[in-house]
């Protein structure tokens, strides 16, 4: 088992659990940061699919007449 080299009660201690708090908050908002971008990508391709399947219809419809 490793041995600790800062002491329990130490403001080293502090420092490094104030330190690894602030990182896991970091990558949590990268995290959220991110599903909000696929998101909005999402939306963007829903659209996109939307018009072309418009387009792709309008297209038979020309045809068939």
């Amino acid at each position: 088992m490793p041995q600790k080299i800062i002491q329990k009660d130490s403001p080293f201690a502090f420092l490094g659990d104030m330190l690894e708090l602030q990182t896991k908050r970091g990558k949590v908002l990268g995290l959220k940061m991110a599903l909000i971008a696929l998101a909005k990508q999402e939306l963007e391709l829903v659209k996109e699919v939307t018009k072309l399947e418009k387009e792709l219809a309008d297209e038979n419809d020309a045809q068939s007449k």
